[in-house]
């Protein structure tokens, strides 16, 4: 049953920080792509790949439900919302040189809270059916 999950990982090496790219087609369009482009030309890895010093180790993921705040990555499966190329590679390279601290961002500033509705949106607490029609 294990092998189903892909977050499992049993047989292949994985990095002190293991970071997970969003690539499915709303992170990718909305960055995340960029954002794999330029981690694994930085680290000089693939998918699944460690980096020679075993600090690194880098996987392209599917959708995690975080679309409201992509492009989405996850180091050692903390979220970090709302990623630029730059603001990945940064985060990187902190915790390679063994500097950086896993700090989730709760969501882009510009943006409500996760558990508040998108302003002027009609959620399933205000919602009202609609009559029916004959």
């Amino acid at each position: 049953m294990a092998t189903f999950y892909t977050m499992y990982k049993r047989d292949e090496p994985v990095g002190e920080y293991h970071i997970g790219v969003f690539i499915n087609p709303g992170c990718g369009i909305l960055g995340g792509d960029a954002i794999w482009d330029a981690l694994s030309s930085d680290l000089g890895v693939g998918h699944d790949e460690v980096t020679a010093d075993g600090a690194i180790s880098l996987e392209r993921i599917e959708c995690q439900a975080a679309c409201t705040h992509a492009p989405v990555i996850t180091a050692n499966w903390e979220f970090m919302d709302d990623l630029t190329a730059e603001a990945a590679r940064e985060l990187v390279e902190d915790l390679r040189e063994g500097g950086g601290q896993l700090h989730p961002r709760p969501g882009h500033p510009r943006l409500p809270p996760r558990s508040a509705p998108w302003p002027g949106s009609t959620t399933t607490a205000s919602a009202r059916m609609a009559a029916p029609t004959t």
